[in-house]
């Protein structure tokens, strides 16, 4: 959730910077990590020593150690990361403009939630009734449509050639990528699409039995530590564990902390200060995609 247009759900607080022409990369280096090129003219920065699948997690566990031809995972957190906005607060702000929210109320419950936030008292089940009022009051036929103007008007103009660039890099290098968000399906499947991401792992929204949405999560949220619930599930499901995969996971958020410790490859991408500052400490990989 978030209230400024640069401040991130998964990432809140930093400008999104301009993003500049699409850079050349490389194949793929030894089959399990990619060799970026970012937007500022050379290399992917790296904050210390290249990772081993034996660096620490949380520095007292050890990752568990792929076999050799493991599935390859690309999970990527969406805002602030493959995209340069916050869908929600984007997705919020198209609701005013169409006259579905009154916009001082909005505005200023939308700021209590993202002060919650910051603070790590959010309730996401509070602020998932919330966001979800207008959708649920006009109905989905009504909302299906208002989404596809939003992604016409506001999301397909932020998608950057940088960022579809990685996310084929990947495909290419036989990778399943997955985008792993905490915003909900309504928004982000469509972006998912954009993308051409089959796998879409973000807050699922309870349905009543004439399917209609009533406020509610199904299951856990992909927020925080669930991040990572939901990825042992989506493997779970196709009698995979950690063990199974090698991971990559890009994020620019703190709040995504839990799954970067869990991922084989964890990269800091245009990451908020405090994730900046623990990538330089702890040597793992640096992104600035925009």
């Amino acid at each position: 959730m978030t209230v400024e247009v640069n401040a991130d759900k998964d990432g809140k607080g930093h400008e999104a910077r301009r993003a500049g022409p699409p850079q050349a990369s490389t194949a793929p280096t030894g089959g399990s990590e990619l060799h970026e090129v970012s937007e500022r003219g050379g290399e992917l920065h790296r904050a210390g020593p290249s990772q081993a699948s034996t660096a620490p997690t949380g520095g007292s566990e050890l990752h568990e150690v792929a076999s050799v031809g493991a599935l390859k995972l690309a999970l990527f957190d969406l805002d602030h990361t493959l995209i340069p906005i916050d869908s929600d607060y984007e997705w919020g702000e198209f609701t005013i403009a169409l006259g579905w929210c009154e916009a001082t109320e909005f505005k200023r419950r939308n700021n209590e939630f993202f002060e919650q936030y910051r603070a790590g008292t959010l309730d996401i089940h509070d602020y998932v009734r919330f966001a979800t009022q207008a959708i649920r009051a006009q109905g989905a036929t009504h909302s299906r449509a208002a989404h596809a103007r939003f992604m016409t008007e506001v999301v397909q103009k932020a998608i950057t050639k940088q960022a579809l660039a990685l996310v084929a890099q990947h495909r290419a290098a036989g990778d399943e990528v997955i985008i792993v968000t905490a915003t909900n399906e309504f928004v982000t499947r469509p972006i998912a699409d954009a993308f051409g991401v089959r796998e879409l792992i973000a807050v699922e929204l309870e349905r009543d039995s004439k399917g209609n949405l009533t406020g509610e999560i199904k299951g856990t949220p992909s927020a925080r530590e669930g991040k990572v619930t939901r990825v042992e599930q989506w493997l779970a499901a196709r009698g995979l564990a950690w063990g199974d995969v090698q991971t990559t996971f890009y994020t620019d958020s703190m709040n995504d902390l839990a799954l970067l410790e869990k991922a084989t490859y964890p990269v800091a991408t245009n990451p908020d200060a405090r994730l900046r500052a623990l990538a330089a400490a702890r040597g793992w990989r640096i992104l600035d995609l925009f």
